[in-house]
C-alpha cells in the first residue's frame, strides 16, 4: 500500500478563503485537520445526557420505530447560484451518497439504491459502531486529497487499494431515539446533528452558510470544487423525492452518463478504445459522445468485466451514432462520471475524461 501525503495544514477547501471570511449567519470553526468544515462541539463525556437534553423539546410526542430502506431526498439541478436569507448553502461532496441506520451498536450503511456499503467502506462502518446513539443519518462518503479537497478518483482508488483519506460527511438527521425528524425543518435537524456528532475521526459534520449562495459558489469555484447545494432552511425531508427545495449548482462541467457500448480500434492493445455514452431523455437515450481517456489498465478490466454480461446486438439509441470505429453495444445499466470542457450545439462532449464508475447508481436512479 502506497503512502499518501496527508491533507495540508490549511483551514479550508477554498484555497485560503475559509467560510469565516464569507458573509452569513453560520460560519465554520477550524479544526486541527484541514478541509473538514467540522463544527467543534466540545468534548462529550456523556452523549446520552446531550441526547436527553435535546429530546426535552419533543417530550410528550408520539414515538416511532426506526425507519428502514429509505430512499434519500434528491436535489434538482439549477444553473445559477443566488442569495436568499431563507436558504442554506453546502459543499457538493464528490463521493457516494449514503444513509446509515444505527441501533444499539448495530450499523447498516446503504447506498442511494439500497445496496450495502458495510463491507465496501468498513472503516466508516467501524466508526459508526463506536457512535453510541440510535439514529438515521444522511451524508456522503468521500476521499480527500492532499489539499483537503474531495477527490472522486481517489474514492475509486480507495475502493480498490485502501489508499487515501476516507471520511463520512453528514448533513442530515432523519430519526433520533424514537423521534421522527423528517417533518422538522432542516435548520433544526442540522442543529441537533451538530450537537451529537462525534469529535474528529472519520465521521464529520458538513457545515453550511446562510443566505450568501453567490459568494459561496465563487469560493467553491476558486477552490476547484464540484459545486454547491442550496437547501431551504425550513425544508422537511422528503425521502425518495427530487425536489426544488434542494438544488445543486455545479462548478465543473461534469456529467453522469450511461455506458451504452464501447469501441475498439484495430491498432490498440487496450480492451477498448472508448466508452460510448448516453443520457436518458423523454425520447429515449440520447448520445452525448465517447470518452477514451482517464482509464488505467486496471479500470478498463473492471469496466469490461461489468459489461461482459450486458452485451447486445441492439443499439440502445433511437438513432445509431457514428462512433468512427467498430462498436460493441451493451444494455444501458451502468452509470459513470465524466469531465469535459464544453458541450457542442449537437450536445456532444468536447475533450471528455473518464472520472470513474458510479457504483452507487444505475440507470433506474440516474440524475
Amino acid at each position: 500500500m502506497s503512502v499518501q501525503k496527508k491533507p495540508s495544514n490549511s483551514n479550508t477547501l477554498f484555497n485560503g478563503k475559509s467560510l469565516k471570511t464569507l458573509p452569513g449567519k453560520k460560519r465554520a470553526t477550524t479544526t486541527k485537520e484541514p478541509g473538514s468544515l467540522v463544527i467543534a462541539t466540545g468534548i462529550r463525556k456523556d452523549l446520552q445526557t446531550v441526547v436527553d437534553f435535546i429530546l426535552r423539546d419533543f417530550k410528550g410526542g408520539e414515538l416511532s420505530a426506526m425507519p428502514t430502506n429509505l430512499k434519500p431526498m434528491l436535489a434538482s439541478v439549477i444553473e445559477e447560484p443566488f442569495n436568499d436569507a431563507a436558504w442554506q448553502f453546502e459543499i457538493k461532496w464528490d463521493g457516494y451518497r449514503a444513509l446509515s441506520y444505527l441501533s444499539d451498536g448495530d450499523v447498516s450503511i446503504r447506498s442511494r439504491n439500497n445496496n450495502s456499503f458495510d463491507r465496501k467502506f468498513f472503516p466508516v462502518y467501524e466508526a459508526l459502531q463506536g457512535w453510541p446513539v440510535n439514529a438515521v443519518v444522511d451524508g456522503e462518503i468521500v476521499v480527500l486529497d492532499s489539499e483537503g479537497k474531495p477527490d472522486f478518483g481517489g474514492l475509486q482508488q480507495w475502493s480498490r487499494t485502501g489508499d487515501g483519506h476516507l471520511f463520512y460527511y453528514l448533513f442530515d438527521l432523519l430519526w433520533l431515539e424514537g423521534i421522527d425528524l423528517t417533518r422538522k425543518p432542516l435548520h433544526q435537524r442540522k442543529e441537533i446533528l451538530k450537537k451529537i456528532i462525534p469529535d474528529g475521526g472519520l465521521i464529520r459534520f458538513s457545515d453550511s452558510i446562510d443566505e450568501y449562495g453567490k459568494q459561496f459558489f465563487e469560493a467553491a469555484k476558486s477552490g476547484n470544487l464540484e459545486g454547491i447545494v442550496a437547501k431551504r432552511a425550513d425544508s422537511i425531508y422528503q425521502a425518495g423525492y427530487r425536489t426544488t427545495n434542494w438544488c445543486k449548482i455545479k462548478v465543473e462541467e461534469r456529467h453522469e452518463a450511461i455506458i451504452c457500448g464501447y469501441t475498439k480500434n484495430k491498432d490498440t492493445d487496450r480492451l477498448f478504445s472508448s466508452l460510448v455514452l448516453g443520457v436518458p431523455t423523454e425520447k429515449g437515450i440520447e448520445f452525448i459522445g465517447q470518452v477514451g481517456t482517464g482509464f488505467t489498465a486496471r479500470t478498463q478490466k473492471e469496466i469490461f468485466k461489468k459489461m461482459n454480461s450486458l452485451f447486445t446486438s441492439e443499439c440502445p439509441f433511437n438513432i445509431k451514432p457514428d462512433t468512427g470505429a467498430p462498436t460493441m453495444w451493451v444494455k444501458p445499466h451502468f452509470v459513470c462520471e465524466v469531465k469535459y470542457t464544453e458541450r457542442t450545439k449537437d450536445g456532444l462532449m468536447r475533450h471528455p475524461s473518464f472520472q470513474g464508475l458510479r457504483e452507487d447508481k444505475t440507470l433506474d436512479d440516474f440524475n
